[in-house]
């Protein structure tokens, strides 16, 4: 079905599988909610669907969500090229599996207390690819108790947090750029069911707090004893210009299986006030304020530098660095498509 450009008031219900729904060539209809109608594009609830597709849309003023697919079973979306805002809840919400939600831009969600980007909830093998998701009262995208999701080239700005890992386990977040977010990355509650979680390939510039925050706190309910965040591979990102500290870790609930390595620090002389901190950055007690003192007291930051990267042009948007960057030499060769690159490029 090709919809032609202009504005329609209506709220579009998916009943079947295998329906594309797609803007005609070169125009981007407009599905408006008038801040009255819950959803844009949405799914019945009442069976799965698959190998549906829903792209070139602009969407926007709904009371909860522009694209929501619900059901538990659904496989095989593609929710792609769409301009989705000022949504109350989330932008983009998915269960179910096998899903692409790629070349999205997605801002102005809020103002619910839950409000996000992308959401994958409960989801399983899905890519979220080369979207770029800022202005989300809470979260850019969060990965929702998902197992084995890919979550690549993405940018993520302007948020509470760029990145929830949230219950997820077999994660893989490679070559995003998470920046000027209140914090940048928050993994907690994960686990290794279907795989460690890999934080490898991604530049963290300007977050006003730490740039990742491990574990954070508990699950709701879970009193223990064991962890609480586990299976967690942090390596090749590039980290610079953070507000507080580089990383922030909750040691008591956090697992044996967590890697911190190979990574490229870098901020102002004197800047962030710690290098690694243990307690809450701002509550005034101390933390680690070199590498060398996080190599000396922890596990962790066997590898990695302490240089500056030299960014082109990374508060004009261009987060890429020189042939003859420090970085350029690249970290550990991982099992990645992006080897041993540091940071995000492209």
């Amino acid at each position: 079905i090709y919809v032609r450009q202009g504005t329609y008031f209506e709220q579009i219900s998916i009943p079947t599988s295998s329906i594309q729904l797609k803007a005609f060539d070169n125009e981007r209809p407009l599905i408006d909610g008038q801040r009255k109608r819950e959803y844009g594009i949405c799914d019945t609830q009442e069976a799965a669907i698959e190998n549906v597709s829903i792209e070139g849309f602009e969407i926007a003023n709904q009371t909860r969500m522009g694209i929501c697919l619900s059901h538990r079973e659904n496989k095989g979306a593609i929710i792609r090229g769409n301009v989705i805002h000022h949504i109350v809840v989330r932008g983009v919400d998915v269960r179910g599996a096998r899903h692409r939600i790629e070349e999205n831009i997605i801002y102005m969600i809020g103002n619910d207390q839950e409000s996000m980007g992308i959401r994958l909830a409960g989801a399983e093998d899905c890519v979220i690819e080369n979207n770029d998701v800022f202005l989300c009262r809470k979260t850019a995208i969060r990965d929702q108790t998902g197992k084995r999701n890919l979550i690549q080239s993405n940018l993520m700005h302007e948020c509470w947090t760029g990145l929830d890992l949230n219950s997820s386990s077999g994660a893989k977040v490679f070559n995003n750029v998470i920046y000027n977010n209140c914090q940048g990355a928050n993994p907690k509650h994960v686990t290794g069911s279907a795989g460690w979680n890999r934080l490898w390939h991604n530049t963290f510039y300007g977050n006003h707090g730490p740039h990742i925050s491990i574990a954070v706190n508990r699950a709701t309910g879970d009193e223990g004893p064991g962890p609480d965040c586990d299976y967690l591979d942090i390596r090749n990102n590039i980290l610079l210009k953070c507000g507080a500290t580089h990383i922030w870790n909750k040691p008591d609930i956090v697992g044996e299986h967590l890697v911190i390595d190979g990574n490229l620090y870098h901020g102002p002389p004197g800047w962030p006030p710690f290098f690694y901190h243990t307690q809450w950055p701002r509550s005034g007690r101390p933390g680690l304020k070199s590498s060398a003192d996080v190599r000396r007291r922890t596990p962790f930051m066997s590898t990695g530098v302490d240089c500056d990267p030299n960014l082109i042009d990374p508060d004009g948007g261009n987060f890429d660095y020189p042939v003859d960057s420090p970085a350029s030499k690249g970290g550990a060769a991982l099992d990645s498509p992006f080897g041993n690159q540091l940071g995000a490029r492209g």
